[in-house]
């Protein structure tokens, strides 16, 4: 697999697989949504003898990632009422009765 990586972002803009397979991420502009600046990106994935796939989502470069997706058939899948904060402690402990194992090799 071959990607071309957009460094800023940390993400792939472009994959080409060894099978034929090509995926591109294009910019189509900036918006706000949920009172949040994002970037509206445009996703096709061709895959050989298929139909293009396009999807497009919004990414938050504050959040690093995307807060919004439509996806063909118009599926949505969505980020809302987004609040930053701290976040107790309490939610990384380790519940009672947990205990760490290891798998055989």
């Amino acid at each position: 697999m071959t990607q071309w990586l957009d460094k800023q972002r940390g993400f792939p803009l472009r994959t080409l697989s060894e099978g034929g397979q090509q995926a591109e991420m294009r910019l189509l502009g900036r918006e706000t949504l949920a009172g949040r600046s994002v970037e509206k990106w445009q996703v096709s994935v061709n895959r050989p003898e298929q139909e293009v796939v396009r999807t497009t989502q919004w990414y938050d470069p504050a959040l690093c990632l995307a807060i919004k997706e439509i996806f063909p058939g118009g599926r949505v899948r969505e980020l809302k009422q987004i609040e930053l904060g701290e976040q107790s402690p309490a939610l990384f402990v380790v519940p009672e009765g947990f205990k760490q194992v290891e798998l055989p090799r």
